[in-house]
Order: C-alpha cells, then sequence, then structure tokens
C-alpha cells in the first residue's frame, strides 16, 4: 500500500525537501519517503516512522533498520536558512519601497511632461500613469507624449481624445 501524496508532502515538508540521510536535495537528487522502521518489520505510516531520502539512500538502507528513530535534522542549519530567508526578504522589502519611490516619482516628472509639450489643463494621473510605465517603460510614455504634442499642430482636442491617442502610440508600437 503506497503513501498518499499529502503525506508524502507532509515528510518532504517537514525534511525541507532534503534527504535525511546524506543532505542531498533536488534537483540533484530524486526524493523518496522512507520508513525508519520499515513495513516488512512491522513498521507503519506514521509520520514519526517516515523520513525524506534520496533514491540512493533508500536503495542502499533497504529493509534494515538504522535505528528506532529518524535521523535528527540538523538544527543550526535550519536556523541558517531561515535567518537567509528573512534576511532576502528583508532586502526584498527594501528593494520594493526604493523602486515603488522612484516608480512614483518618474510618474511625477512624466505627468509635468504632459502638460509643459500638451499646454494641456488636465494631465493622467499618477497612478495612470504608473500602469502606462509599468506596460511599457517611461521612455515609451515620454515617446507618446511628444508624439502628440507634434501631432497636434496647434488644434485643441479634449482631454479623453489625448489620453486615448498617447495610448494608441504607446500600444502601436509594443506591437511593433
Amino acid at each position: 500500500m503506497s503513501i498518499s501524496k499529502g503525506t508524502r508532502f507532509d515528510v518532504f515538508k517537514r525534511d525541507n525537501f532534503t534527504c535525511r540521510y546524506c543532505g542531498k536535495k533536488p534537483p540533484e537528487v530524486v526524493l523518496e519517503v522512507d520508513h525508519v522502521n520499515p513495513r516488512a518489520n512491522g513498521g507503519n505510516d506514521d509520520l514519526d516512522n517516515l523520513v525524506t531520502s534520496c533514491w540512493d539512500c533508500n536503495r542502499g538502507k533497504g529493509a534494515k533498520v538504522l535505528d528506532d528513530k529518524a535521523p535528527k535534522i540538523d538544527a543550526d542549519i535550519a536556523w541558517l536558512e531561515a535567518q537567509q530567508e528573512i534576511a532576502e526578504l528583508k532586502r526584498y522589502q527594501e528593494a520594493k519601497a526604493q523602486r515603488d519611490v522612484q516608480l512614483l516619482r518618474a510618474a511625477e516628472l512624466l505627468q509635468e511632461h504632459w502638460w509643459n509639450v500638451l499646454k494641456q489643463e488636465y494631465a493622467p494621473d499618477v497612478d495612470m500613469i504608473i500602469g502606462w510605465i509599468k506596460t511599457f517603460g517611461p521612455d515609451e510614455v515620454e515617446y507618446a507624449i511628444d508624439k502628440a504634442g507634434s501631432k497636434m499642430g496647434g488644434r485643441r482636442m479634449g482631454f479623453d481624445d489625448l489620453v486615448k491617442y498617447a495610448a494608441a502610440i504607446m500600444w502601436h508600437r509594443l506591437r511593433g
């Protein structure tokens, strides 16, 4: 009788997707679930009798009982891995905050550029410009504003028409 996928995943997750015998991880090895006390010797499928093992270690062990308890996870390594993950998350949060500040500043500058080039009372709001920057990039947004300004040729266009025209320029260039 095979071990359920849910139980198998719980064992892998508990063991940090690492062979408890040799310490190897995918993709270097294929992981399996091993019985500490083999079924052939009366072992059961309780989580405390199951460990993550690579294919080679599991085949090498066979139906032998190495110990009556699962090999211990190295707590120092687990702690270091957790600290590494925390540090990476903090770096991500700091970088995201810096990116958001720069994105807002770029949107404000492009909004000013809109007013200067198109001589309009209104400009797209910062959120719309941020969406454009994320989709097309700041250079393309600036190009579309400049192109819309040169195409106006002294004509007055409504705000909504200018926004649609600038967006159409960006989409047209994106599609090539």
